[in-house]
């Protein structure tokens, strides 16, 4: 398979349903394949190959969701790489990954010196509809990718430039399906994703939706004042955001917008991504953004592992999260053996879409990765039903 056939299937069925909403601006499942189907064949047109390393720096976010779908529906590999990161750090992500080019925004003003001047593709020119007359080669797609890398995603390292590692069409396949995919249900609802589109956990919950049938709100500031005002404006119904943003959306919420629970009245729920959120912050989401909220914990080398929901956390202040069914979960001691139930070790993780290595970094993979785990470095215990607490 490859991870835009579901959306290619949506498009024809439904060629009339919203599929983004950024700033107001409307773009329908139709007009997304079209788009993305002409950006696909004007990246053939500059140079791009099947199996071709692709950095995408884009601050609009539909862009980002654009660009990467032609990617990946042609078979190359999408390479986030945020605008506000430090240009030596950009530069060393690129040579890492040996891009052959950089989709970029009109007025970025970053070019990477290792990449020849025609191989900085424009988005702005990649889009632009061909005058009258000029015909495109046709889009390429590349089935069967099953076990093709599409994605590379950035795990934080302690220091330095981040690691990163491959994810392919079917590992996204399946984290994204083992995870609970929106019923019919979803096919109305509207999910504002409230952090980085190219994060692995942004992505993924944009390309959730979009299998559902639904509607992926976008923002394209990620201030606090600008997320209630897109809640408000798009009649948001649910939205995914991290620990530290919802942190800052409830003291932005507390010390300026005592009307921010009635901005946020139609939304149902709100997921947040980490695996520690203070109970004062708890409160203040319930009370001034949504009552129904849910923590899920994962990595970008596993993919999802454990949540709780607004009645576990009610429940148990002290933090526990329930491992998902799919999901292998240990504490081990300093021998790798597993330790009794709720008592604490070295936590560590296996799931069908683990990452087996990062790319370039044999010393950090053998620190990460073992006999088909991942070591993410914390320490915890994980009781005989199946809950999870940090140490």
């Amino acid at each position: 398979m490859n991870i835009t056939d579901v959306i290619w299937r949506n498009s024809h069925a439904w060629p009339d349903r919203l599929a983004l909403l950024i700033d107001g601006k409307k773009l329908k499942y139709r007009a997304l394949r079209r788009h993305t189907e002409l950006v696909s064949a004007r990246l053939v047109e500059a140079g791009v190959r099947q199996g071709d390393c692709v950095a995408v720096s884009l601050s609009n976010p539909a862009s980002f969701v654009i660009a990467s779908l032609a990617l990946a529906r042609m078979g190359a590999v999408v390479f986030p790489l945020r605008t506000t990161m430090p240009e030596a750090m950009k530069a060393s992500l690129l040579e890492r990954h040996q891009a052959k080019a950089l989709v970029h925004d009109q007025h970025n003003v970053w070019r990477s010196p290792s990449l020849a001047p025609e191989h900085h593709l424009d988005f702005q020119h990649l889009i632009a509809y061909p005058d009258e007359g000029v015909k495109l080669a046709s889009a390429p797609f590349a089935s069967n990718a099953d076990t093709d890398p599409w994605l590379v995603s950035l795990a934080p390292a302690a220091a330095g430039v981040p690691r990163s590692l491959f994810r392919t069409h079917w590992q996204s396949i399946v984290s994204i399906s083992l995870t609970d995919l929106p019923d019919e249900a979803a096919q109305s609802s509207r999910l504002l994703v409230f952090t980085d589109p190219g994060s692995g956990n942004g992505m993924s919950e944009i390309l959730r939706q979009l299998y559902a049938g639904g509607t992926v709100v976008l923002a394209t500031s990620g201030k606090a004042e600008s997320f209630f005002q897109v809640v408000e404006r798009d009649q948001v119904t649910h939205t995914i955001t991290t620990a530290g943003l919802v942190a800052r959306l409830v003291a932005h919420a507390a010390a300026a917008l005592p009307e921010s629970a009635t901005r946020c009245r139609s939304l149902q729920s709100i997921a947040i991504a980490g695996i520690e959120l203070p109970t004062p912050v708890q409160d203040g989401v319930r009370q001034r953004i949504c009552p129904q909220l849910e923590i899920r914990y994962g990595h970008p080398e596993t993919g999802f592992i454990a949540s709780a929901d607004s009645a576990r956390l009610t429940e148990h202040p002290q933090f526990a999260l329930r491992i998902a069914p799919w999901v292998q979960a240990q504490a081990v001691d300093e021998q790798h053996q597993p330790v009794a139930p709720g008592q604490a070790g070295t936590l560590r993780f296996k799931t069908p879409a683990t990452a087996s290595a990062y790319v370039g970094d044999d010393k950090a993979s053998a620190s990460a990765f073992r006999d088909g785990w991942f070591y993410p470095g914390f320490k915890g215990a994980i009781d005989a039903a199946g809950y999870l607490r940090l140490v």
